[in-house]
């Protein structure tokens, strides 16, 4: 009789746990990991970010929907076209283990997991605030990279209007404006409180080429004003990429109206007008004299 009591106890245990781990997961979580490479130790991040029915398995992507079933995360990204190209689809596959309100143990399970986990079992921690600061308003810009980085402008006051300019591999081209619910700007305020801006340089680069730059202003509570750009993936704290994430997804958390009048309505005037380089003109065709 106790050992059935004890098998009904703890089947009842596992249900609770398997319907309530939405609620635990949501967050960012990160994992630091060395890779030994033909040009030497590179230290490398892998993250998760999850918010109620969508989330995120890399701190650059789009936010895809994804359930949860006998422990095994199953994320299915959507398919997007930009004019010809089709991307997206891919479908991640991994097995949860040990999971609580700090940490949680995943085994990549499909071949895109595989590949991004280097084959390996990860435990991820939780990412927790360590200021408390509210922002005032805030300026972004990020442009393209080699790939389909979207490129894009957007500024978002305290009170949640967002003014946003879609330039490239963005949902919507053009410029828009709407207004986001306190939730998401809780969710902003809380990703602004990661990082530690006092130790915060205005620039970070990396050594390779063809990556994204993004660039940042913020006007905090204590009315300091932060400016930050970063080229690809630095020495730069990496929690400020969670920041930058979110606010790439954010415009896609309301309704936007259209406004072709909007550029002079910017604050930060000098961020907004910013693009990404021009292509080179092609080189001039070398003459061989005979």
């Amino acid at each position: 009789m106790l050992s059935f009591i004890l098998l009904f106890i703890c089947l009842n245990c596992k249900n609770y746990n398997e319907n309530n781990l939405s609620d635990m997961l949501n967050g960012d979580w990160k994992n630091n990991f060395i890779v030994h490479t033909p040009y030497g130790r590179e230290n490398h991040e892998l993250s998760f970010t999850f918010l109620d029915t969508i989330c995120s398995n890399y701190s650059n992507g789009r936010y895809a929907n994804f359930i949860i079933k006998d422990s095994i995360l199953t994320i299915k990204h959507k398919f997007y076209t930009y004019k010809r190209y089709k991307r997206g689809g891919e479908i991640y596959q991994y097995k949860l283990d040990n999971i609580n309100k700090k940490s949680f143990q995943v085994t990549p399970l499909s071949i895109n997991a595989k590949k991004t986990f280097y084959n390996q079992s990860r435990k991820f921690t939780k990412v927790n605030t360590i200021n408390n600061y509210r922002f005032k308003h805030i300026g972004f810009y990020c442009n393209q990279c080699y790939g389909s980085c979207p490129s894009l402008y957007l500024e978002i006051s305290e009170s949640g209007e967002i003014l946003f300019k879609g330039i490239k591999y963005t949902e919507m081209n053009g410029l828009y404006f709407g207004k986001l619910d306190k939730d998401i700007l809780d969710l902003i305020n809380k990703k602004i409180n990661y990082i530690n801006w006092s130790d915060l340089d205005e620039s970070y680069s990396s050594s390779q080429t063809d990556l994204q730059t993004c660039k940042i202003r913020i006007l905090l509570d204590n009315n300091t004003e932060i400016n930050c750009r970063i080229y690809g993936r630095g020495k730069e704290p990496f929690e400020i990429h969670y920041l930058f994430h979110f606010l790439k997804e954010s415009y896609k958390f309301t309704k936007l109206e259209k406004d072709s009048l909007l550029q002079s309505e910017f604050k930060f005037k000098d961020l907004a007008i910013q693009r990404y380089p021009p292509v080179p003109p092609p080189p001039k065709p070398i003459i061989i004299e005979k």
